[in-house]
């Protein structure tokens, strides 16, 4: 007679390690089904607070579309998904920079590593967004009329008289729109294929003759399914509010919620899909593709709510150096980035 139990044949442990997956992943699921279609209250729909935190970080996961919930596995983690901080073995410092389109100027910096007691990891960032030269104007007190250049102006340029109206908007100075953020992140793996991490953010902005300030939170989770499958979950910007000086309102920043899926059986291809929701915004589709070559250059395609996107990447020892190419109504936007790892 065969004395092998049930419990000890190796067709059964597959089997259980199978329906343990899918019944994680099943969870990951129904929770991400939650925050994302979730229905946003009245009193937070859209006010525009910082919205520079959804323009994305790293070309190397803006050439996939952004969909990087999933993947998460550099120092970017640091925006896309804090759980993925785990997944960095090494130290690893990345900065990138972008001039938009309208003026605009976007710079991140960060570092993430793990801890040395190897139980967690760790990271820091620092973002800044900047519209500068804002010409300063102003209207003729009691009218809703431009002031002109032809108009007449005490020594310290109050008002005093309208002029016959023939020349052009004064300019009275030029300022600057400054936004930034910093940001400490923790991660830690808990078992064998679960990850979480959370991000504190504090957030500045600076315009004109008013300043205000915030605090928020980020929430991540990633669940490695197999070798070849990862789902990741993200909640960004959590209790997030910009608290304006001089009375102005307060702006609320909106909750981005984002659900993926990561998928790296094709030798050296990793392919990532995802959902993503902003405030009261419907729910929007992110895709991926990424191919490695000898392990020392990549490219990429994406698809960002239908915008195209597509990336190289090239390896020089412990240097990667990143570019991305995004389509955007308001103007293409071309990206570069680098990851030095030590």
């Amino acid at each position: 007679m065969n004395s092998t139990t049930r419990t000890d044949n190796p067709k059964m442990g597959k089997f259980r390690d199978l329906s343990v997956s899918i019944r994680a992943a099943v969870r990951v699921g129904l929770l991400a089904g939650v925050l994302l279609f979730q229905t946003a209250p009245s009193e937070a729909l859209a006010q525009g607070g910082a919205a520079f935190l959804k323009l994305g970080v790293g070309a190397r996961a803006l050439g996939m579309g952004g969909a990087f919930t999933a993947v998460a596995d550099d120092a970017t983690a640091l925006f896309w998904n804090p759980a993925g901080l785990t997944k960095l073995e090494k130290g690893e410092v990345t900065g990138m920079h972008a001039q938009l389109s309208l003026d605009r100027r976007y710079d991140f910096l960060g570092y993430g590593g793990p801890l040395k007691n190897g139980k967690g990891a760790w990271g820091i960032s620092y973002t800044r967004f900047s519209v500068d030269g804002i010409p300063e104007t102003r209207v003729r007190p009691g009218t809703a009329l431009p002031q002109l250049t032809d108009d007449t102006f005490d020594a310290a340029d109050n008002f005093l008289a309208a002029g016959p109206g023939l020349g052009q908007v004064k300019i009275f100075t030029v300022f600057d729109d400054v936004e930034q953020a910093v940001t400490g992140s923790y991660a830690r793996r808990l078992g064998d294929r679960w990850r979480a991490g959370a991000t504190l953010r504090y957030l500045n902005q600076d315009l004109f003759n008013v300043e205000a300030s915030g605090l928020g939170l980020d929430l991540g989770l990633l669940y490695d399914a197999s070798k070849d499958w990862t789902f990741g979950l993200a909640a960004k910007d959590l209790l997030e509010e910009l608290d304006f000086d001089g009375g102005l309102q307060d702006a609320e920043v909106d909750v981005t919620t984002s659900a993926g899926v990561a998928y790296r059986g094709i030798e050296d291809t990793l392919i990532s899909v995802e959902a993503t929701r902003t405030g009261n915004q419907g729910v929007k589709l992110r895709a991926g593709a990424e191919r490695w070559f000898a392990d020392s250059y990549a490219i990429r395609l994406g698809s960002n709510r239908g915008d195209f996107s597509a990336g190289a990447s090239a390896r020089i020892k412990e240097w990667q150096f990143d570019y991305a190419y995004q389509a955007q109504e308001l103007g293409d936007i071309q990206r570069i980035s680098f990851v030095h790892r030590f």
